[in-house]
């Protein structure tokens, strides 16, 4: 049990550091739909919306890619009294499933 406190401080340590990306990437999925839903009327009636589609799920899909290794690591992080080689196995492939 003591022995895994090094690997409970590394694990919240690159929790922490995947934060900033992750509101990174929200804050720039954020921006970019407040400015489709304040035009909203304009897109409708150029019928621009597939133009839009792109760039949105751009940003969503790196926002996905930092969620998914931050849940790999918190959940991983939560279990930390029970890491062992199935559990690690078990969570790597939740990780994959999602």
């Amino acid at each position: 049990m003591v022995l895994l406190i090094p690997v409970n401080g590394w694990l919240a340590g690159k929790v922490k550091n995947l934060h900033g990306p992750q509101m990174k990437n929200k804050d720039g999925r954020v921006k970019l739909m407040s400015e489709i839903l304040s035009g909203i009327k304009v897109l409708k009636l150029y019928a621009w919306e597939p133009s839009f589609f792109g760039p949105v799920n751009k940003i969503r899909d790196r926002e996905m890619v930092v969620l998914r290794k931050a849940a790999f690591s918190y959940k991983t992080l939560i279990n930390e009294g029970n890491i062992n080689r199935n559990k690690t196995t078990c969570n790597f492939v939740d990780l994959l499933l999602s």
